[in-house]
């Protein structure tokens, strides 16, 4: 098993503590949030735009999957 250099320990005790402290604070925005908005406890799947946004996403990934197709066959087709 390697060593771990000097000093690594502390490195990862300050990661796992801004991790901690920024989870913290995610936390306490999110719920401040919902305590402000109170629109935003309805669940996704009752608001009437997200079908609209999912068939756009879905749309968009098409045409980017298409656009992608285009180019990789016009790559292979010009060395012809």
């Amino acid at each position: 098993m390697a060593n771990n250099p000097p000093g690594q320990g502390f490195q990862n005790k300050t990661r796992v503590a801004i991790l901690a402290e920024l989870d913290k604070e995610k936390r306490r925005l999110m719920q401040s949030q919902s305590l402000n908005s109170p629109g935003a406890n309805i669940p996704l799947s009752s608001r009437p735009s997200l079908k609209e946004a999912r068939d756009s996403a879905e749309q968009q990934h098409i045409a980017a999957q298409q656009m992608a197709a285009l180019q990789h066959a016009h790559v292979h087709s010009s060395g012809f």
